[in-house]
């Protein structure tokens, strides 16, 4: 019997506003009279009028992007503003990103001062903040190891509701100073994710009092830690920061913010308005600087691209456990509007279509929210689709709804005309599929890849150091007592770290550093509780019970936060950009980075935090006795090679990061200018030579 398929159509009330993000566009259509937390991009005067007179909450601002709470009704007012150029609703919150390392990192010369830094450098004077899922503020590796008393000097919980004291102009949540701290009357628990929050810290900033072998980057450092609120909607990443940064700003004190969370969904771009906001908080800023990690999705099929053409391709969606599917699809502007999609569904068990919502350009959503409801001719329904796209400058953002009535189907994204686009979804099907046998259709079937797998948002700043991870350690002492060997093979890129490049194809990660098999801080419930009740797998847990095993990304990152708390003792008022020219202009490379960098798998190359010490606006170093300054370092025209003594006849050859030769200059003077403005923007090598023997040799940046 022929099967027949009822499209019933709801088109939202509202006119076309495509200003406003899908997950915006989508909310309004539910209940336009709730109030949202939203992102405002436009004139922060004018936001700020408007929001007062309509009875709302400015909250702050960043550069032109206002953080405000106003009802569904005003936002579409606001809206109408040609001073505003566009507004944004975040509906989901990024998720947590799940000893030694001061060695491979090349971090204890800079705790020992070893020359020609000037001294030993151990984070003193410099603020750490971090957004997480809170800190264990009764760690003793977070206390000052003479008085005894918290480095912490806030913990913002913002989940919390009672406790502490609701910290202005957020309006939610609750906060604990380090005196109030100190006198027990914090009710902060760091407990999801089994304290990543506390893990994270301890790699950045533990001071290693429980036990010195597991002592931290930048061991002296102060702490800020906003916990973040994983059910809650809204910009409150963006929130977390700001208070950070305005509370390092009343100490006086530079300040280094590490993201050990993320998103895989987004535009994965850095132009959400989330991302310009943390842009405007820390670019060209003295002594700030943001450190994120790169995501732990790097072997997970989840980004579909491909050219379109007159042939209908399509791909699965299925997720086996939930019944609805989410995900926004990118384009731009200029070769998508010939485009038509689909969002068609497929009977699971015997593979017949049972139709679509019909092909339609990106247009005919544009400012509005599309609900199509699919029915068989019994009635039945088998789910709807939403969907919702808006212009963000030259990019289409399709957000794509899919609400099934059962698990027992596949639904499909089809695509059939002219253009490309990006789209990431855990739930587009790799395998098992259907054969062409089975499928005729499968011929026309479009795989996900792994390819663009870093996380959106603000890992996608050119503003932002994101950071991939490595193995580092083969094993610790249990609390069995015993010897725990850690998996290997060591000193390689972990399979599941997130590549690149963005969505515009630029390169990232940027640095990266040991992140897997790292022994950190534990919250002390958690580590003696998996310790007494799960023998089974408390290998995890560090033979004094207060430490414990920790991998990914996350864990990558806090080791070149705690690098740049070092960096910026040293260097209190050098930019966010100074410091990562520093960390990826003197990356270390070795057998397993090899030297085609940088790419999307390591970055620039390892951290090496000692050559960073060295590598910025002049870098001295000694070769066969010899002491040679190199600056200025990064150079926009001119580099200057300066000897102590006289160096003779000498070659100087410069090379580019892929190894080919692009300057060769003969000398024997004892200060050298070498003109460099005429060539290409990036990093480069230099090799000295005296009679055909390396006598030195370094990087530098062009700028």
């Amino acid at each position: 019997m022929r099967i027949i398929i009822l499209l019933l159509l709801t088109v939202s009330c509202f006119a076309q506003n495509t200003k406003m993000n899908g997950f915006l566009l989508k909310a309004l259509d539910k209940d336009a009279a709730k109030n949202y937390a939203v992102l405002v991009k436009g004139n922060v005067a004018y936001v700020k009028q408007f929001t007062d007179s309509h009875h709302g909450l400015f909250k702050y601002n960043c550069g032109d992007i206002s953080s405000v709470i106003l009802t569904g009704n005003d936002l579409k007012l606001l809206a109408q503003s040609k001073v505003i150029s566009r507004i944004e609703f975040y509906e989901k919150i990024p998720r947590p990103l799940d000893d030694s390392s001061i060695v491979k990192n090349n971090i204890l010369k800079i705790h020992n001062g070893q020359t020609p830094l000037p001294q030993a450098y151990n984070g003193a004077g410099v603020t750490f903040g971090l957004v997480d899922t809170g800190i264990d503020f009764k760690h003793p590796d977070f206390k000052d190891s003479a008085t005894g008393k918290t480095r912490i000097k806030w913990i913002w919980d913002q989940a919390l509701t009672t406790g502490g004291v609701k910290p202005m102009p957020y309006g939610y949540g609750q906060e604990w100073n380090n005196v109030q701290i100190d006198s027990g009357h914090c009710t902060h628990v760091d407990i999801n994710d089994i304290g990543h929050g506390t893990k994270v810290s301890g790699i950045a900033v533990g001071n290693g009092n429980t036990n010195a072998i597991y002592k931290g980057h930048a061991p002296k450092a102060d702490i800020i830690c906003v916990a973040l609120d994983y059910n809650g909607t809204g910009p409150l990443v963006l929130d977390g920061i700001n208070y950070l940064a305005t509370k390092a700003n009343t100490l006086g004190q530079p300040f280094v913010l590490n993201l050990s969370i993320g998103d895989y969904y987004g535009s994965h771009d850095g132009k959400d308005l989330q991302a310009q906001a943390i842009d405007a908080l820390f670019a060209n800023i003295p002594g700030r600087s943001i450190v994120a990690a790169a995501g732990n999705a790097g072997n997970a099929p989840f980004h579909l691209e491909y050219t379109l053409s007159a042939d209908t391709n399509f791909t699965f969606i299925r997720n086996k456990s939930n019944p609805q599917s989410q995900f926004l699809l990118y384009a731009d502007t200029n070769n998508f509007k010939q485009a038509h999609y689909t969002i068609g569904v497929y009977d699971s068990t015997n593979l017949r279509y049972k139709g679509n919502i019909g092909f339609r350009t990106i247009s005919s959503c544009l400012g509005i929210t599309i609900t199509d409801t699919l029915k068989n001719s019994n009635g039945k329904r088998l789910g709807y689709v939403q969907t919702a796209a808006n212009i963000q400058g030259n990019t289409y953002e399709l957000l794509i709804n899919i609400v099934a009535d059962t698990l027992g189907y596949f639904w499909t994204l089809e695509n059939t005309g002219t253009g490309t686009f990006d789209t990431w979804n855990f739930d587009f099907l790799y395998k098992p599929l259907p054969t062409v046998g089975t499928l005729p259709r499968m011929t026309y079937y479009k795989l996900p890849d792994t390819l663009q797998t870093i996380c959106t948002s603000f890992q996608c700043s050119n503003q932002v150091i994101t950071v991939a991870n490595y193995t580092e350690r083969r094993g610790h002492i249990s609390c069995k007592h015993t010897f725990y060997p850690m998996p290997g093979p060591y000193d390689t890129l972990l399979y599941y770290c997130s590549r690149g490049p963005t969505r515009d194809l630029r390169t990232k990660p940027d640095i990266s550093a040991t992140g897997d098999n790292i022994v950190t801080t534990g919250t002390l419930y958690w580590s003696h509780y998996l310790a007494v009740n799960f023998p089974a797998t408390n290998q995890i847990i560090a033979e004094d019970t207060m430490h414990m095993t920790f991998s990914g990304t996350s864990s990558a990152a806090p080791s070149v936060a705690g690098f740049v708390a070092l960096y910026l003792q040293k260097n209190p008022t050098a930019t966010n950009i100074q410091i990562k020219n520093a960390i990826t202009g003197c990356a270390k490379r070795d057998y397993f980075t090899g030297n085609s960098l940088p790419n999307n798998s390591w970055g620039y190359g390892k951290l090496d935090g000692y050559s960073a010490m060295l590598c910025g606006s002049s870098v001295v170093k000694n070769y066969n006795y010899e002491e040679l300054t190199v600056f200025p370092n990064p150079t926009t025209g001119q580099i200057q090679f300066n000897f102590t003594n006289e160096p003779g006849a000498f070659d100087i050859k410069l090379y580019s990061v892929l190894g080919a030769e692009v300057k060769t200059i003969h000398a024997d003077q004892k200060n050298l200018p070498v003109f460099v403005g005429n060539l290409p923007q990036g990093l480069y090598l230099y090799k000295i030579l005296r009679n055909a023997t390396l006598i030195g040799e370094g990087k530098f940046i062009k700028e």
